[in-house]
């Protein structure tokens, strides 16, 4: 038994597990000022948090990051496999930030964030009212398809009037939402545009355009090659315990 261990003898054998789909997903969440329109839950920024909050609960296996953008992008978390931190990190995301909203260098800074070797997901959530920046979404978009990424875009509030807090208090205001550019910007980028109106429904239509690229988990069949060595060195060490016990208590040599 020794001499078949140190020979290191497998034993093979195969099982059904369901495999990971290894997809990066960047959320590329807009905190203007436009977003603070109450038009959402509570507001467009708290729809956006919504929708990403059940996305990453509806694809648990992916790795998640967020970048947050308004007139300059900010890296809230890098894409992770922890979607408890991620999770985290989107209930903390409640004041809007800076002014002006330049959705096509926050595109490309997202990107930048993500893993070049791994196909991936950049997700925009935004009313698309992109009104700064160097380059323009579609140019962004459209550099971004040339890689392994797709970019989906998500539309987060409606044409009409909404109530909107100042510092004279809650008044009515015009608000927009720039679909056709959202929409400019997910063919650009070979994805889809999902209106964000039902936080539910937008989450998956989302899910559903990801697992194009990815299924959740898919069943494969695992090859497994199970070490016998172990179990032979021990049932060598019980034998050769067996022998030293039978040598001494029972079948002792007697003198004559």
């Amino acid at each position: 038994m020794l001499a078949l261990a140190l020979a290191q003898p497998v034993l093979l054998g195969t099982r059904a597990v369901a495999r990971q789909p290894g997809l990066d997903v960047m959320l590329l969440i807009d905190v203007s000022q436009s977003m603070m329109a109450l038009d959402g839950l509570p507001d467009r920024l708290g729809t956006a948090r919504a929708i990403a909050e059940q996305l990453v609960r509806r694809r648990p296996f992916d790795r998640f990051g967020i970048v947050l953008f308004a007139g300059e992008d900010t890296l809230a978390s890098p894409v992770t496999s922890d979607l408890r931190a991620v999770l985290d990190r989107l209930r903390s995301i409640e004041e809007v930030e800076g002014t002006g909203t330049a959705l096509g260098p926050a595109l490309l800074g997202a990107v930048e964030r993500m893993s070049a070797r791994e196909p991936g997901a950049l997700i925009v959530l935004s009313d698309g009212a992109s009104n700064t920046g160097a380059v323009t979404p579609g140019d962004a978009a459209r550099r971004i398809a040339e890689g392994r990424v797709r970019v989906i875009t998500v539309g987060i509030g409606r044409n009409g009037m909404a109530r909107f807090p100042t510092a004279f208090g809650l008044i009515d205001v015009p608000v927009e939402i720039d679909e056709a550019g959202l929409q400019r910007v997910a063919s650009a980028g070979r994805g889809v545009y999902v209106p964000g109106g039902d936080v539910a429904r937008a989450a998956g239509a989302v899910t559903r355009s990801l697992d194009q690229i990815a299924p959740v988990a898919r069943p494969v069949v695992q090859n497994l090659a199970l070490p016998l060595a172990p179990w032979l060195g021990v049932a060598a060490m019980v034998l050769v315990a067996a022998e030293m016990a039978l040598a001494l208590f029972v079948l002792r040599a007697t003198s004559w």
